[in-house]
Parts: C-alpha cells; structure tokens; sequence
C-alpha cells in the first residue's frame, strides 16, 4: 500500500493535452478519492444517452488519485445520507484502519489524527475530542459505515459533492478545491469516468451538462456525447423570438448560439460555441422533457416542459469564463411579461 505522503505527491501531477487553437485549463491536484453515485436507476431503453455504462450491482468502480480500483462493497444511503464503507475510504485516503473485536470499535490512524467510532454511537472520537454525529455508524454486512461528511471530518479532509449527467459524485479531497470550477471538474472527470472514452475517439472535454458531455477530437470535430455535431441535423445555430438581442448578445460574448433539438423524447441541449474553440452548455434536459428559450439582455428564459407540468428559468449568460451556467426559477408571470416585452 503506498503511504501517504507518496499518495499526496502522485496527486500533483496533471496532465496536459494540447489541441490547435484551444487553450485547456489543467487541475494541479487530483482527489485523494473519487466516486460516482447513480442518482437515478440506469436506464437501459433505446434513448438512454448516457455517456456511463451500466453499473454493476455487486461492484462499485471509484478513483485514487485518478486510478481506477473496484469494491464489492455497496453504497448506502440511510435516511437521505450517503454512507461509504469506513475501511475503504480511510485506506483509500492513507489512513490505518483497524477493528479492536474486544470494545467493539473501529481506531484510525491518519498523520495527526487518532479516531475512534462505535456502531451505533451518535458521536466518535478525534484526537480525544467528542464530536457529535447526524448518523450514527452501522454495521451492514460485517462492514463498518460511516456518513461521508463525518469520514472528512475523521480523517480531516475535505468532502465535496458534484452533481452532473443525473450523477452524484463524491470527492474527498486533502484540502478545499473548487470543483465547481468547470474546466477543474471537467478534467477530473476526462481523467477517471470519461476517460475510456475521450481516448478511444482522440477526443478532449469540453464541458459537461446535466445529460450531455461535449467534446473535441483532434481534427476539431465536435461532439454531443456520441454523435458528431457537424454531422447531427439536429444541431441549428439559435435565435429564439427575439433574433436582434440574440445577435447583441453572441457579438458579445463572442460566440454562436446552438441548439440541438432532436426528434422526442431525445435530450435538447443549447449551449454557447465560442470562437476560440470553447464550448459550454448553456441548458440539457433528460430525454422525455423538452425546453423553449430566448435570449433577452444578458439572460436566457427557459420554459421546461415534461408530462403536464412546467417550469420557468433564466440564466445570466456574462457567467464567468470557468464556471458553470447556473438555471434560477422564475414564475411563470416574470417569464411571460418578458417574452412579451418589446
């Protein structure tokens, strides 16, 4: 098993893959441990688009330090929790996990942290301080759980949840990362769960929706998760009802306005083509929902339609250059008094 400090060093290194007329941000540290939680049940019908495989329910793929390992140990989630296997997370991030059989309890080790937590006990103990637990440890399994923000608090690390493509992902970290950040996370994500595939079609990341992953290959062919854009007739340049604050707006930002509007119940998606070669996902929806936009000042207006029910959004579309477009509800008034503004 590698000690910590050698961990601590190999999560240093970054990679950098460089691509004519493009400029990629690198990550200067990867995650200690890195894990995808399916937030919804695969879906195996003819329009499932996601870019992950099925996952096993005897086996679990998660990261160290960018490395792919495998558990037959599953995830729990106990009352609206997400509760990991204590042993794998503590040896994952370099810790000495050991199980005393005569009190009943579990001793971690890691550099200046000493922690001892019982099953079923509402507080552990950190270097001989009580800290208060929301979910007491249990025992499934003859494995040891622990909730995942308290396993951060153990071993002092930083847990961060990102949730992109219907995914959960965990990241336990030595220190704060902004994995909101996109181009941080989108090279995370080109470095474990994407990577397969980004390699086999000498492709990089570009940036990563909600259901869509856009991408580039070398020849500078785009495309929306499997299917190349230049060659999709579902993919037109955008300009909603209101084509002369489209135009202002794309002058502005220096960009092109797409959308991919495929045949139902595939997945819409309008994102931003800029003209250095960048690409970020304005909005996606799932297959089976739909969405009518315009752009108006420096906003899109989103009406989300699925079955009988609708919602209504906007998104500030001067979003700094690394970080995600980020929706906000609206009611369907403001929607309306907008899209009938002259």
């Amino acid at each position: 098993m590698k000690s910590y400090k050698q961990i601590f060093f190999s999560i240093l290194l970054s990679i950098w893959i460089s691509i004519p007329n493009i400029a990629f941000a690198q990550t200067t540290e990867q995650p200690n441990f890195f894990i995808r939680i399916p937030i919804k049940p695969y879906d195996n019908s003819d329009y499932n688009e996601s870019v992950f495989t099925e996952q096993s329910d005897s086996e679990t793929t998660y990261y160290i330090s960018g490395r792919p390992q495998t558990t037959n140990l599953p995830i729990l989630m106990e009352n609206g929790r997400t509760m990991l296997p204590l042993r794998l997370v503590g040896e994952a991030c370099g810790a000495s996990v050991i199980w005393d059989s005569i009190k009943q309890q579990a001793v971690i080790t890691l550099n200046n942290y000493n922690v001892i937590i019982k099953p079923d006990s509402n507080t552990m103990l950190v270097n001989d301080k009580q800290l208060s637990l929301d979910i007491a440890p249990l025992i499934h399994n003859n494995t040891l759980y622990l909730p995942l923000r308290s396993i951060g608090e153990a071993l002092g690390k930083k847990i961060i949840w990102q949730n992109k493509l219907e995914q959960g992902f965990v990241i336990v970290c030595n220190q704060e990362q902004e994995f909101s950040n996109r181009s941080q996370f989108n090279t995370l994500l080109s470095e474990t769960y994407l990577k397969d595939m980004l390699e086999t079609g000498e492709r990089q990341l570009l940036d990563v929706g909600q259901i869509s992953i856009i991408s580039v290959d070398k020849n500078g062919n785009y495309y929306r998760n499997y299917v190349a854009i230049n060659e999709s007739t579902a993919w037109h340049d955008f300009d909603g009802i209101f084509p002369n604050e489209t135009s202002a707006m794309a002058e502005k930002l220096d960009c092109t306005f797409r959308y991919y509007d495929p045949p139902m119940p595939n997945a819409e998606t309008l994102a931003a083509f800029y003209n250095d070669g960048d690409v970020k996902i304005i909005y996606d929806v799932p297959p089976f929902h739909s969405f009518d936009a315009f752009i108006y000042g420096n906003y899109v207006y989103i009406a989300e339609y699925h079955n009988d029910t609708k919602q209504f959004l906007c998104i500030n579309l001067e979003t700094a250059e690394n970080e995600y477009f980020i929706p906000k509800v609206i009611t369907e008034t403001d929607y309306n008094i907008r899209i009938t503004q002259q």
